[in-house]
């Protein structure tokens, strides 16, 4: 082989080697590339979901604070309430007070009660009624409700008659404003005549005696999807 040709080879080989290595760095360029992209969209969705975590976070905790301020001010307001209805009552329970002569007593018997004290109690019912979106959180108001979740019937009517008969009897006596129909009866086309509402279990079974019907007519009071989780209430019927 000539020097010439030597060269030539030399010279390829050479052109060759370099090739090889512009492809080596190229190929070593794309991949950095590559991990650079993926790195940098990992980071970028990881950042998202980061962000979207401390977003929900931050609703919740406003959603929080607000369900604790409506709690809290339900709760002042039913302390109002109750303040006023015992002083109408001459410091007696309010409910058991209004329904002291039972719930049908001769005109002549018909206790003189105090219009301002049906309306407080109205007034205290609705509030706790409506209360039960507050009732998440532990608060001062789901405590008082979970002591004053009783309810009483004290009597039922046919399904069909009973919202007449509720509106009769408040015409003739002032107390059963405060009464209510029930949704659900314990018998086939009656419904419940609600009484009193949100009481202790011990003022719930005080009211009953006075009115005659028996402990099975004490039942709880049942807010539906909010319905608070009290210790040593099972059954919210």
């Amino acid at each position: 082989m000539s020097s010439e040709d030597l060269d030539k080879v030399i010279q390829e080989f050479r052109r060759r080697q370099k090739n090889r290595r512009v492809v080596f760095v190229l190929l070593v360029t794309g991949t950095l590339a590559v991990v650079v992209v993926a790195l940098a969209y990992l980071s970028y969705h990881a950042k998202q979901a980061e962000n979207a975590a401390a977003q929900q976070k931050s609703q919740a905790d406003i959603a929080t604070v607000r369900i604790g301020a409506l709690a809290q001010g339900i709760f002042q307001k039913v302390q109002e309430t109750d303040t006023k209805a015992s002083g109408l009552s001459s410091g007696k329970n309010p409910t058991v007070y209004i329904w002291q002569s039972g719930l049908h007593p001769s005109k002549a018997q018909q206790p003189h009660i105090d219009p301002m004290l049906i309306q407080v109690l109205v007034d205290r019912r609705s509030l706790l009624i409506g209360a039960g979106p507050a009732l998440g959180p532990a608060s001062n108001l789901k405590d008082y409700v979970c002591d004053h979740i009783w309810h009483v019937v004290g009597e039922s009517a046919l399904e069909a008659e009973a919202a007449v008969y509720l509106r009769t009897q408040a015409e003739k006596d002032l107390r059963f404003e405060l009464a209510q129909v029930g949704t659900i009866g314990r018998k086939p086309g009656w419904l419940p005549i609600i009484v009193a509402f949100f009481l202790t279990r011990q003022e719930a079974e005080d009211l009953a005696k006075e009115i005659n019907v028996g402990d099975f007519q004490i039942r709880v009071w049942n807010f539906g999807e909010y319905r608070p989780d009290c210790p040593g209430i099972k059954n919210l019927n």
